[in-house]
């Protein structure tokens, strides 16, 4: 993704990123990593887990998603990518909300789009 975006922009460029959830994260990786060639002014993410995300977290204890999406596990409060993110050091603004999921632990169902098929724990 900085490749590209290092394509379309050049050193003289000022860019405002904006990311939702999981994109919020990776524009924050992007603008504090230190990896492009154009300045970043400001990164504005909406609903982005920068601490973890307890929906993941649940995923992975009723055994949910684990080998499906690695994300998952990447985004889950105890995960070492999410203590591993880098620090902000750009303008930042957050648009967050806070919504508690409480799954069933023993029957769920998730339809995944692609192919239809379910996946039952």
């Amino acid at each position: 993704l900085s490749d590209n975006l290092n394509k379309k922009f050049n050193k003289d460029d000022v860019v405002n990123i904006v990311g939702h959830s999981l994109g919020g994260i990776l524009a924050r990786c992007l603008a504090c990593g230190g990896h492009l060639s154009f300045n970043v002014k400001r990164v504005v993410t909406i609903g982005s887990p920068h601490r973890g995300t307890s929906l993941a977290t649940n995923l992975l204890e009723v055994g949910v998603f684990r080998d499906l999406v690695p994300m998952v596990t990447a985004l889950s409060k105890s995960s070492s990518f999410i203590r591993s993110l880098p620090k902000i050091n750009v303008e930042m603004g957050s648009i967050a909300g806070k919504k508690k999921y409480d799954l069933p632990t023993r029957t769920y169902s998730i339809d995944i789009p692609n192919n239809r098929r379910r996946c039952r724990t």
